[in-house]
């Protein structure tokens, strides 16, 4: 078991040996980290911006069909207003008409 220990401990700086200076190495590879960190960061950016401005669109589009089925429903409603008004204004007149004449019949 202490000779596996040794043998573990052995391998390992005769890897860095192997390779040279392990600092150099973690700064290569810290680099390039950073560096593949930066551009997937900004490649995530990216691509939800682009998504943010397809539902935005999205949401525009959708924003323009709900006012003007507003505006055709306000439309609509001042029509039946007006000739809800007419019909009134007529079924009061006949019903007028109606008391005058049985009051003279």
């Amino acid at each position: 078991m202490v000779s596996d220990d040794l043998n573990g401990v052995a391998c390992c700086q005769s890897v860095h040996t192997e390779k040279g200076d392990p600092s150099d190495h973690q700064t290569m590879t810290q680099g390039s980290s950073d560096s593949a960190r930066r551009w997937s960061l900004d490649y995530s950016m990216d691509n939800e911006l682009a998504m943010a401005c397809e539902e935005n669109n999205g949401l525009s589009e959708g924003l323009e069909l709900a006012e003007s089925s507003i505006s055709e429903l306000k439309m609509e409603v001042s029509s039946l207003q007006s000739l809800a008004d007419e019909l009134g204004a007529g079924g009061k007149s006949e019903a007028n008409d109606r008391r005058v004449a049985e009051s003279l019949e």
